[in-house]
C-alpha cells in the first residue's frame, strides 16, 4: 500500500467516525441557519429604521402595532402584529426591534421547514445530509 492510498484510507476511517461527522453537520447546520436569521434581521433591521431609503410595508404595519396596543382595533389579519407585540413585551425591545426579530425568526423558521422537507424527500432516494 503507497503512502497516497495509505493517507486516503485513514482519511476515509476519519470521515466515517460518526461522532465527527454529526457534530460537523450540526455546526454546518448551525452556521446556515444562524446566517440567515442574521442576514434576515440586518434586512427587517433596516426596512423599520431606514423608512426613507427601502420601500417597504413594515412602518405601516408598526403604526398599527402601536395602535392595537393602545386599544382594541379591527385588524383583517392581526396574528403579525400580535406576534410583534407579545415579542416586545416578553423582550423588553422596542417595536421596531421586535419586528426585526420576529420577522427573522419566521424567515429562519421557514428556512428550516424547507430543509426538512427537502431532507425528508431526499433521504428517500437515497441521499443524506451527513
Amino acid at each position: 500500500m503507497d503512502s497516497k492510498a495509505s493517507k486516503s484510507h485513514v482519511v476515509s476511517q476519519f470521515h466515517s467516525m460518526s461522532l465527527w461527522s454529526k457534530a460537523g453537520s450540526v455546526l454546518i447546520k448551525l452556521v446556515f441557519f444562524g446566517f440567515i436569521f442574521g442576514a434576515s434581521l440586518y434586512l427587517f433591521y433596516n426596512q423599520a429604521f431606514h423608512e426613507t431609503q427601502y420601500i417597504s410595508d413594515l412602518p405601516g404595519h408598526l403604526s398599527y402595532c402601536l395602535a392595537l396596543g393602545a386599544q382594541p382595533l379591527s385588524v383583517p389579519h392581526p396574528l403579525f402584529h400580535v406576534m410583534v407585540l407579545l415579542v416586545s413585551s416578553l423582550s423588553g425591545l422596542g417595536i421596531k426591534y421586535s419586528a426585526a426579530a420576529a420577522l427573522a425568526g419566521l424567515t429562519t423558521t421557514l428556512a428550516f421547514i424547507i430543509f426538512w422537507i427537502l431532507r425528508s424527500s431526499l433521504s428517500k432516494e437515497g441521499y443524506t445530509d451527513a
